[in-house]
């Protein structure tokens, strides 16, 4: 089988967080389908980055104007998208038969309305430019639920119930049919570790400090309060793990001795290392599809404080970790897990067998490629 893959941040060798979780279900798919995988970075000019290979999946970078010919030379069996651009869903159902699938995970969909933390991250100007192109995303994305709901070989994908409702509201349309498929957690590299009562007291923050659609600010904000309130915030232990434009602005006040900065991007294996030697996982946010380093975390088996709102309430409660409002919550469940440790431990437990559960093989991955196969299965079919 040859599936053609659009993913404009895919990622390259070395460590980083970007769309992370595109590549993990694309190996994947190479392994359980033996398929032969080619991803597309799609760029107006091309950006003229060098093809490259990672774990045996092909990466291209095209100009819209190589678009009709690397799709034609690939001759794929099924195509798959992944933020999909504007200027695909118009060309992609023209230019070939083979039946589409599309990812939604929230920047192709949602209107500006909902994206206003970017103005912390970008000038005036900027920030125009994108409600302009925002428009036009959006109104492309309707043309394509158009073309699925006319009976075109459209699927589309979206990575929780929270994400589907926002979208169609965005975008201005419903569709007849879709699934629910959260992001895959490889609970094979991100397993279970067994946690002790002394690991409630290691904290763990690893983020992008590149927007502020992370809310890593009322996490910093958490632990000023703690250090100024709660007398037993020494025996508390902080790591701080991330990079972007907004690290300098947060950190520069974290001067606590119980508290480690490390302005750097980590792998998969870093990432699970830093989880390992941690118990408990901050990850509050101003919104967020589903919350994959969340998950990812749980599945080692940290207890997560989060927030309450968008999609994370899908895939965490107060059964597992903290669903919170604000700096002050956050500050409040720190000191309760420090307080408990038996609860701590039942938290514990309790996010590693959701996260199994939840966002484990058999609830992604495997539904992914068995809507894969169906797919260029019908389409070999009405062409035979």
């Amino acid at each position: 089988m040859k599936i053609l893959v659009f993913c404009d941040n895919y990622p390259k060798p070395g460590p980083g967080y970007a769309d992370a979780f595109v590549r993990t279900r694309l190996e994947a798919y190479k392994r359980e389908l033996g398929a032969d995988i080619q991803v597309v970075k799609l760029s107006k000019r091309g950006s003229g980055e060098p093809a490259y290979e990672l774990n045996g999946i092909h990466v291209v970078s095209v100009g819209h104007s190589g678009l009709a010919s690397t799709v034609r030379d690939f001759a794929p069996d099924v195509v798959l998208a992944h933020f999909i651009q504007a200027h695909l869903c118009d060309e992609l159902p023209r230019l070939t038969r083979a039946p589409l699938i599309v990812w939604i995970h929230g920047e192709e969909a949602l209107s500006w309305t909902n994206r206003l933390f970017y103005l912390k991250t970008l000038s005036l100007t900027q920030f125009l430019r994108y409600v302009v192109r925002n428009h036009i995303q959006r109104a492309a994305m309707r043309r394509l639920f158009r073309r699925a709901n006319a009976g075109d070989a459209i699927d589309f994908v979206f990575v929780s119930r929270w994400m589907r409702e926002i979208a169609e509201v965005d975008v201005g349309d419903r569709l007849q049919r879709a699934l629910e498929i959260p992001n895959y957690i490889n609970t094979e590299q991100f397993h279970f570790c067994e946690k002790t009562g002394e690991d409630r007291r290691r904290i763990l923050l690893i983020r992008s400090f590149g927007s502020a659609k992370y809310a890593n600010d009322l996490a910093i904000e958490a632990i000023h309060k703690l250090a100024r309130t709660y007398p037993g915030f020494a025996n508390l232990q902080f790591t701080v793990v991330g990079q972007g434009a907004l690290w300098d602005e947060l950190t520069q006040g974290l001067s606590y001795p119980n508290v480690q900065l490390q302005n750097q991007m980590l792998d998969h294996d870093g990432i699970k290392a830093m989880h390992d030697r941690h118990g408990v996982f901050l990850c509050p946010t101003r919104q967020d599809a589903q919350g994959v380093s969340m998950c990812e975390a749980m599945a080692s088996g940290l207890v997560p404080i989060t927030s309450d709102n968008t999609a994370i309430p899908e895939f965490v409660s107060d059964e597992e970790g903290y669903l919170t409002r604000g700096a002050d919550e956050i500050a409040t469940a720190i000191q309760t897990l420090d307080e408990q440790p038996s609860l701590f431990l039942e938290k514990s437990r309790k996010a590693g067998a959701r996260s199994f559960a939840q966002t484990g093989w058999q609830a992604t991955v495997a539904r992914e490629i068995e809507l894969i196969r169906d797919r260029a299965q019908a389409t070999s079919t009405n062409a035979n």
